[in-house]
């Protein structure tokens, strides 16, 4: 089977992630298709983990962001305590004189910091091209008898049935 290396490591989590979830021995064929799977990724997994070290991000990129994130935190709206208001779990609160404030303040850093943010980029360009190359992989599919009932969440079972790693 062809599948993207990108592939390989979401088929790759989904594997771990549903061994964690099915120990039983009443599951024995599924423990089979996941334990077959895993070993038959286990060499790609490695150098894929390999290729991706060999990007390491930049230590000057770490301390970008490192700033960047003081300065989202210095400008966010404060609650009685001084701890940051969150919109959701991903973006804090500002007032509107903030933003201003903030967006400035980030625009001097992205100055400073341009040569390692163009360098960052090229780095995750690079890597979003390796994983989208192709290798063949010898994966064995699994009977939908077989899979256990709340084991396999929506996009784990859209996966499986993309890419044809589900028998009647």
């Amino acid at each position: 089977m062809i599948l993207t290396y990108d592939d390989v490591l979401k088929f790759s989590m989904i594997l771990s992630s549903i061994g964690k979830n099915t120990r039983s021995i009443e599951y024995l064929d599924f423990i089979h298709f996941i334990t077959v799977n895993k070993l038959k990724l286990k060499d790609i997994i490695n150098t894929l983990n390999t290729v991706i070290s060999s990007r390491k991000i930049d230590t000057k990129y770490l301390e970008y962001s490192r700033r960047h994130s003081e300065i989202l935190i210095k400008y966010a709206s404060k609650d009685a305590n001084g701890n940051p208001i969150y919109l959701d779990d991903h973006h804090y609160v500002y007032t509107k004189e903030n933003i201003v404030m903030m967006q400035q303040e980030i625009d001097k850093l992205k100055v400073e910091f341009n040569a390692v943010i163009k360098a960052n980029d090229k780095r995750i360009v690079e890597i979003q091209h390796y994983l989208l190359q192709t290798v063949d992989v010898d994966i064995l599919p699994v009977n939908r008898s077989v899979i256990p009932d709340g084991v396999l969440d929506v996009n784990m079972y859209e996966f499986l049935v993309e890419h044809n790693l589900i028998n009647n």
